[in-house]
């Protein structure tokens, strides 16, 4: 009888249940954060790029000085 009861699968298993609404309520939370996780990620990036371009300008600037410094 024990084995005909584990043939239905752990889904019978009150405390699995229990794991798969867990489970299910952290996916709808990620959901729900996702967005605001997105737009967030999505300013980093975009300050880190302007930071790159910031220090590739500074860089031209200063191959820019040094040019003129050899060339001069």
């Amino acid at each position: 009888r024990t084995m005909a009861k584990r043939s239905n699968g752990p889904a019978m298993d009150p405390a699995v249940s229990d794991d798969v609404s867990t489970v299910a309520k952290i996916i709808s939370t990620f959901q729900t954060s996702d967005e605001e996780e997105i737009k967030e990620k999505r300013f980093l990036a975009i300050k880190r790029n302007a930071e790159v371009l910031r220090r590739m300008a500074e860089d031209d600037d200063q191959i820019k000085n040094a040019r003129k410094k050899l060339f001069e």
